[in-house]
């Protein structure tokens, strides 16, 4: 069997057994080195501390066991020779089995090349080198002593223990020889690509960068002599190191567990082995088809390096560069333009995230659409603003300041902090200058301040901005390099082991962008089931050859198309798992290790394609950009899609609130975008809080957003922003519910396991739909984000704070009152008038928000009535009464500050009761509502009760009683199996050649196409699902004869290959929507889908 390409380098395989086990490449023996083109640079590097607490990091995940094959080369020159080595576990190998089998498919050359025993005994090597010879040289000659190849073609090393028994063992690798005029998957430079300006020789020590791109897509930057390598034990690791020349940066902190991915380590590795001229036939191999543009031969060089020892049976991938989602940019192509008339932003201001006093705090929290203000007022009110969550920003370009909670010069430890590109946490340790831009190509800026500001600059301290979590949000800082992809991985693994609540993730890389660049981890998994197949298809046509070998030839046929079938099954299985939870994933692991502690990932959609026409015109150049499509999904932003993270998409903060940024179906909530935030002026160095500045639209008048000295009068704009504004929410969802808080030791596994899933569904059921949105239906953006509803929706999801509304008090919590202009009964003066001889009730809040250093405030609210007897002369009013009624258990409210005496509540309300005093006509008594301390603030509802006279004017008024609002919608439940449609490996569009009819049913007036389609699922602990468990639909069912159900399993229909059939009523095609849903045995589904066109020329 054979399928090296991310998995197994060699498998060993029964016929009709299938083996899933991620045995990777085995040792190399001293007398062969494999090399892709040139021979490999075998230096061995300097063993240092760093590598063997490497080694003693790698646990022996799967021993290989069996025997295995090793080609010396990848590709193979003209005039080459082909030599193989064959590892066994132990013993003297029997005469009959001291050979290799070498094919040529395609030619039709079988050769058998003795094999002789090294001083290793484990190893047996190839006795001559076997001459490669060009089939323009004449016709292949079975067993002549030399392989006829084509070009491009491929060809297989076998090796069997018993050729002479059915069922035995086979095994195999696989090689290429070189085709000089191969034209397809081209690599071409293009220094113009480098728009960054960064791809240059570094200084000594410093990563170099290169950026690539693939006709159609865009570019991603990569360091060009970096790594990541998830070997299978210590010597694996070795065997790497040698042949890279590498030296081990930094290993991953991903737990080692039997039965887990392995662990991954960021290699610094030379590129001298990188076979260059080779690296389209190579890229060919893997799927890759569109031309690579590099910005440098050493870009180039990357790519190669990454895909030779991929195929060299290695689990390397890139460390690609994230993108910070966040401002300032250059918004919807405007090049930094004044709007133009009528657009929604011309005349109006942005997004303050807050103020740091709420007595002035400006236009947008006090905007409904989003419930800032009441969200703040909530959490202070029912006593939650003493909670703190612990919230971890991975990010960039950090510089503290009071803003950020817990900030003390003299006590740098006081917040948490990591280096990830150090790989160390100490005391300030994550504080620096930016290295990273705003989008692809920002400048740098302190994006860092940006995303802590925009979701927990503290609230009230007299200092800066204020962020939507600002009254919990303890902030835990994590300082990403200028490659970060490794690094992010393990940055989520520290801050969950840290004790992280949320983490804020304003980041992004865009896997439909480095797909065809090759081997970003999540990224790849079609090229790889691409060499699956192709591999497959090889080893069947090596069967036919195989058995025209005297005596042995049909033992040894038999053999091999059984190791086929059952190899393309391990290969694809192997691949999707490698992809979905393995090494290949590894930021999907970091991400489920953190979900399934309990920790609420929020992640950045994207944003749309702002860039200078300049920037851009490079990469048009150079195959086309596509900057019309701003869906999320299509361009796979991770880890905003995957699966459970809370995926931020950015709205513009001013009605109709349209959509600012990328959105998708995957787009879970919209949330505001340019918030202010404070930093240096200086983006290369770290200032003192007093040196700071506010990064600010500015809104005076005539004053053009984006104008004057960017990036300093421009906002925090993009998705980043408004993935910080959403975390913030999360954090005071957390903090008013400790159901939802992963701390809480009275919670289970399973239980702490729900809490990201609970908290995302609770954000979509409380946003602001599109149906209820102005402006446009059908603008992008939809669930818009209202922090006011879903923190109230996360504490009154376990009954944690009773619903207020539904008791009859207030629900617009009353922050307004801060500003003492907006609260009417704030002052005696102008107090609401009550008569006498009238019942009346009104409700209202007591809100006091506590004073933040440096330079906060306390505010405490106090409301005030005016009990007025009417002007009669020589008139008694007595027997007034007051009731006083706010939720139990949040504080005792004082009225002028008396406790009075208890009259009957309920088990949620409590009531007191006072006396109004004796009073004459035309009398006024001041009623007072305050809270003696800051947690005895509260709700309220007040009731006056008419008082006696002689005259007997009292009139009692019943007032409504409000109806309750509805129930929280109900909480999804965990373990949907992950299931992906391997063939066709993408959809399939007008007059693809493969898809033409096969032929006419004219008595039904039908055309007919029979195809292939291969399909692959897991449940949730990663078992392969089969048979009936897979469903194939079609939705085509409007065509007479064609049937809904095309088949079950994972490769449906009949024949061989087996097909199904679609059916067309149009001569010139249709297209059938191709589904396959995989149901586990716990009912949980879930579907992927292919769109098929069958077609003619007609």
């Amino acid at each position: 069997m054979i399928c090296r390409a991310m998995i197994p380098r060699s498998f060993a395989l029964h016929p009709g057994t299938i083996s899933t086990a991620l045995t990777l490449a085995l040792s190399v023996p001293l007398a062969l080195t494999r090399t892709a083109g040139p021979r490999a640079n075998r230096s061995r590097p300097e063993s240092g501390a760093a590598i063997e607490a490497a080694r003693r990091a790698v646990p022996d995940y799967a021993p290989t066991g069996g025997p295995e094959i090793r080609l010396d080369r990848i590709v193979y020159p003209e005039g080459s020779t082909i030599s193989a080595a064959v590892t066994v576990e132990q013993g003297v190998l029997p005469p009959e089995a001291l050979q290799v089998y070498i094919v040529a498919p395609d030619s039709k050359d079988v050769e058998i090349v003795k094999l002789q025993r090294t001083t290793d005994p484990t190893v047996y090597v190839t006795e001559r080198a076997l001459p490669i010879k060009l089939a323009s040289q004449g016709p292949a000659q079975k067993q002549d002593g030399s392989l006829t190849l084509l070009p491009n073609e491929t060809f297989l090393a076998l090796f069997t223990l018993n050729p002479q028994v059915k069922g035995a063992t086979v095994v195999g690798d696989f090689g290429l020889l070189e085709d000089r005029h191969f034209t397809k998957s081209q690599v071409k430079v293009v220094p113009a690509i480098d728009v960054r300006g960064e791809d240059k020789p570094a200084a000594l020590g410093k990563t170099r960068f290169g950026t690539v791109h693939v006709a159609g897509g865009l570019p991603v930057q990569i360091p060009v002599d970096e790594l990541i390598i998830y070997p299978r034990d210590a010597k694996q690791l070795d065997q790497f190191l040698r042949k890279t020349a590498g030296n081990v940066h930094v290993h991953d902190l991903l737990p080692a567990k039997g039965g887990g991915p392995p662990k991954g380590m960021l290699v610094k590795v030379g590129t001298a082995a990188a076979d260059l001229e080779h690296l389209p036939q190579m890229r060919a191999l893997l799927g890759q088809t569109g031309t690579l543009y590099a910005s440098s031969p050493e870009a180039a060089k990357a790519i190669a390096l990454a895909v030779q020892y991929q195929l060299d049976g290695f689990a390397v991938t890139l460390n690609p560069r994230f993108y910070a989602m966040g401002a300032p940019s250059i918004r919807d192509g405007s090049n930094g333009a004044p709007w133009p008339a009528g657009h929604p932003e011309q005349d109006g201001g942005v997004l303050d995230a807050m103020s740091s006093d709420p007595r002035f705090s400006p236009m947008v929290d006090r905007d409904t659409m989003f419930g800032v203000r009441k969200a703040w007022a909530y959490v202070a009110l029912f006593d939650k603003d003493t909670r703190r969550v612990p919230t971890a920003f991975i990010d960039n370009g950090f510089a503290p300041s009071p803003d950020f909670r817990g900030y003390d010069p003299a006590h740098p430890e006081n917040i948490r902090q990591c280096n990830m590109e150090a790989g160390t946490c100490a005391s300030g340790s994550a504080v620096g200058a930016p290295t990273i831009g705003a989008g692809y190509f920002g400048p740098h800026m302190w994006h860092g301040n940006g995303v802590v500001s925009s979701a927990g600059a503290v609230l009230n301290n007299g200092w800066g901005a204020a962020g939507t979590g600002g009254q919990v949000v303890s902030p835990r800082l994590y300082s990403l390099g200028p490659t970060s992809y490794f690094q992010m991985a393990n940055a989520i693994i520290q801050a969950t082991d840290d004790g992280a609540d949320a983490i804020n993730m304003s980041a992004g890389l865009l896997c439909g962008v480095p797909t065809d660049v090759g081997i970003i981890g999540i990224c790849s998994e079609a090229g790889r089931l691409a060499l699956c197949e192709f591999l497959h298809l090889r080893m069947l046509a090596a069967a036919g050859l195989l058995g025209l070998i005297p005596f042995v030839g049909p033992f040894l046929a038999a053999n091999a198309i059984a190791a086929a079938d059952g190899a393309f099954v391990a290969c694809t299985v192997s691949t999707f798992l490698a992809s979905a939870v393995g090494y290949g994933d590894r930021m999907g692991y970091a991400v489920d290790y953190a979900q399934s502690r309990g920790v609420t990932i929020v992640a950045a959609a994207g944003n749309n394609w702002s860039l200078d026409p300049s920037l851009v015109s490079a990469f048009q150049a150079a195959g086309g950009v596509n900057v019309g499509d701003n869906n999320a999904e299509h361009w796979r932003i991770i880890p905003c899609t995957l699966p459970g993270v809370i995926c931020v998409g950015g709205a513009v903060p001013l009605s109709p609130y349209v959509n600012g940024q990328w959105f998708g179906d995957r787009v879970d909530v919209w949330a505001p975008q340019g918030s202010t935030y404070y930093a240096p002026h200086d983006i290369n160095a770290v200032a003192p809080p007093a040196s700071q500045e506010p990064y600010s639209d500015p809104q005076e008048e005539g004053v053009t957003p984006y104008s004057g000295d960017p990036p300093h009068k421009q906002g925090f704009w993009g998705t980043s922003g408004a993935t910080a504004f959403t975390t913030g929410v999360v954090a005071m969802m957390i903090a008013v519910n400790p159901n939802l808080d992963r701390a809480n030791a009275g919670l289970s596994a399973t239980a702490r396991a729900q809490i990201p899933g609970r908290i995302r569904q609770l954000l979509v059921s409380t946003a602001t739909p599109r149906s209820a949105l102005p402006g446009d239906p059908n603008d992008p953006r939809r669930n818009l984000i209202n922090a006011f509803r879903a923190v109230q929706g996360a504490a009154r999801a376990d009954n944690v704070i009773p619903d207020v509304g539904a008791l009859g008090f207030p629900t617009d919590m009353g922050f307004d009152e801060a500003n003492p202009t907006l609260a009417q009964n704030d002052r005696l003066e102008t107090a609401v008038a009550i008569g006498a001889l009238e019942s009346r009730s009104a409700t209202g809040t007591i809100l006091t928000i506590p004073a933040e250093p440096p330079a906060g405030v306390a505010f405490a609210d106090t409301d005030w009535f005016k009990w007025q007897t009417p002007p009669e002369r020589n008139t008694a009013f007595t027997g007034g009464r007051i009731e006083l009624r706010y939720l139990r258990g949040f504080g005792q409210l004082r009225l002028n500050d008396g406790l009075g005496t208890e009259c009957p509540g309920t088990a949620a309300v409590e009531c007191r009761q006072f006396t109004i005093p004796d009073l004459a006509g035309n009398a006024t008594y001041p009623v007072r509502i305050t809270a003696p301390t800051a947690v005895d603030d509260n709700v309220y509802r007040i009731t006056f009760l008419p008082a006696t006279s002689r005259l007997s004017l009292a009139a009692a008024v019943t007032p409504p009683v409000p109806r309750p609002l509805p129930p929280p919608l109900p909480l999804p439940g965990p373990g949907a199996p992950t299931v992906a449609i391997a063939y066709p490996a993408a959809d399939i569009g007008p007059d693809n050649p493969a898809y033409g009819y096969d032929g006419y049913l004219p008595t039904q007036h039908l055309w007919y196409k029979d195809v292939v389609l291969q399909g692959i699922a897991v449940d949730a602990q990663k078992t392969a699902l089969t048979g009936a468990a897979l469903v194939w639909t079609t939705d085509r069912t409007d065509i007479t004869g064609q049937q809904q159900i095309l088949g079950t399993g994972t490769r449906p229909g009949s024949g061989d290959p087996p097909k199904v059939r679609l059916f067309s009523n149009v001569c010139t095609g249709v297209t059938h929507r191709i589904s396959l849903t995989a149901t586990d045995r716990d009912g949980h589904r879930a579907d992927a889908v292919r769109s098929v066109r069958i077609w003619r020329l007609c």
